[in-house]
Parts: structure tokens; sequence; C-alpha cells
């Protein structure tokens, strides 16, 4: 999915270029491609990127942080997904 490479990116993994092997390594895991990153569906994978959000101080002031907030306790991953995806939109 392309949003997952964009949390990818907000989250700083950026894709390992070796020779003609691209990769990402995500925890020590070597995933093979962008298709094999899980930000939509695992809470896993999605709910530190909210951490880095709600709690990082550089995004405090930032309007749709407030509304990702407010989702979160509520919504379902697809949900919290889409909130993630469009602070990260709002934010660049």
């Amino acid at each position: 999915m392309k949003d997952n490479k964009l949390i990818a990116e907000f989250m700083e993994h950026e894709p390992i270029v070796k020779g003609d092997d691209v990769y990402y390594e995500l925890n020590h895991i070597r995933l093979t491609s962008e298709d094999d990153l899980r930000y939509h569906t695992s809470w896993d994978w999605l709910m530190p990127v909210v951490s880095k959000i709600t709690r990082d101080e550089q995004y405090w002031e930032e309007d749709y942080r407030e509304y990702l907030m407010d989702i979160v306790p509520y919504g379902h991953i697809e949900d919290t997904y889409d909130a993630v995806v469009e602070f990260i939109k709002q934010y660049k």
C-alpha cells in the first residue's frame, strides 16, 4: 500500500538498497517489499506511529493531531490508520 510507505518514511524507516536488492528492515526483520509493511493491519505496527505523533512536542501544535487523539480510543484500526495517514499528509 502506498500509504504504508508514507508512514515508513515518517518513522524514518528508509528502504535499504544493495545492488538490485531493495528491502526494509524493521525490528531486525527483513521485509522484501513495501507490501510487507503492516501499518494498515497490525496495531503493533501502527501504535508506535500514533505514539510518535501524540508524544513528540514538535507535533503538539498540529490541529490534525487532536483529531487523531479523538479517534484512537474509539476507532477501528482502519480509522486510526486513515487518521495517521491524514496527519502525515497535513504535516508535510
